[in-house]
C-alpha cells in the first residue's frame, strides 16, 4: 500500500507506527485507535490463555469452524492484505496469525472432542484442511472485490458470527462445563466489543458492518450468561446439555 497524502500536513502510510488517517483521510480519533488496538490486544492475551488451557485440559473450547474461519481471516489480513492502521495494528494481525497456528495444531490434536459424530470424528483432519483454503478464498475474494474496511472489519465480524455462535452450541452440547474458560470468554467478548465500539465512531454508516458487531456482542453476552450458569450447575452435578433440557422443560 503506497502512501497516501492528506489535507492538513498529514498522511497515511503504512510505514507509520500508527496512523492518525485512514486511507481516504478519515481522521481515526484517539479515542477510536485506543478503542481498536485495546481489543485487538485483549485478543492477543485471549489466544495466549486458550493455547495454555488446551495443553493443560487436552481440549479445545473454540469451535473447530471458528478456528477455521479465523485461521483464514488471518492469513487474509496478515499475508495477502495489510491494514491502513499502521505498522502496530499489522504487527498484532501477524501475532494473531502465529498464535492462531499454534491454536489449530492443538485443534487437530484435540478438536475430535467437540464431536460424538463418529463419522465427523473420522473425517475431522481432512475436513479442516479444506475448511481453511475454502474459508480463505472467500475472504480474500471479499476483499479483493472492495467489500471490506481498510482494516479488514467486515470480513472479520463476518468470521465472528462462526465464533459467538458456535461457541454458544458447543457449551450447550457438552458434557461438563469445567472445558471452558471464565477468563479466555471474557477476553473475547471484551476485545470483541471493543472493536464493536470502534466501529460504531468511526463507520457510522456502515450498518451491515454495525449490526454484525452488536450481534456479536449481544451473542456473546448470551454465552456468558449461559457459562455462568453452566458453571452452577456444574457444582451440583449437571452437564450443561442436561441443564439446558431441564430448563427447555
Amino acid at each position: 500500500m503506497a502512501p497516501i497524502t492528506c489535507p492538513g500536513n498529514t498522511s497515511n502510510d503504512p510505514s507509520h507506527l500508527i496512523n492518525f488517517v485512514d486511507k481516504n483521510c478519515v481522521p481515526y480519533t484517539g479515542f477510536e485507535l485506543f478503542l481498536f488496538v485495546s481489543g485487538c490486544l485483549l485478543w492477543v492475551f485471549a489466544y495466549g490463555l486458550l493455547i495454555r488451557n488446551s495443553h493443560r485440559k487436552k481440549y479445545i473450547e473454540l469451535p473447530a469452524i471458528a478456528i477455521c474461519s479465523d485461521l483464514a481471516w488471518e492469513i487474509t489480513w496478515a499475508a495477502f492484505y495489510t491494514t491502513d492502521m499502521g505498522l502496530v495494528p499489522a504487527i498484532i494481525y501477524k501475532s494473531w496469525l502465529f498464535l492462531d497456528l499454534f491454536i489449530f495444531w492443538l485443534l487437530l490434536r484435540h478438536g475430535r472432542k467437540q464431536t460424538g459424530n463418529p463419522v465427523f470424528k473420522r473425517l475431522f483432519t481432512p475436513l479442516c484442511f479444506i475448511a481453511v483454503p475454502i474459508f480463505t478464498v472467500i475472504y480474500s475474494s471479499f476483499v479483493h472485490g472492495g467489500y471490506d474496511t481498510p482494516v479488514g472489519a467486515t470480513s472479520a465480524y463476518m468470521a465472528q458470527q462462526f465464533i459467538s455462535v458456535f461457541c454458544i452450541l458447543l457449551l450447550l452440547s457438552s458434557t461438563t462445563a469445567e472445558n471452558f474458560s471464565t477468563h479466555f470468554a471474557w477476553l473475547r467478548s471484551l476485545g470483541t466489543a471493543l472493536v464493536a465500539v470502534f466501529f460504531f465512531f468511526h463507520y457510522t454508516g456502515n450498518y451491515f458492518l454495525n449490526t454484525l458487531g452488536t450481534l456479536s456482542m449481544i451473542l456473546d453476552g448470551i454465552f456468558l450468561y449461559l457459562l455462568w450458569k453452566a458453571r452452577k450447575a456444574h457444582k451440583l452435578g449437571i452437564s450443561p446439555s442436561a441443564f439446558l433440557s431441564q430448563r427447555v422443560g
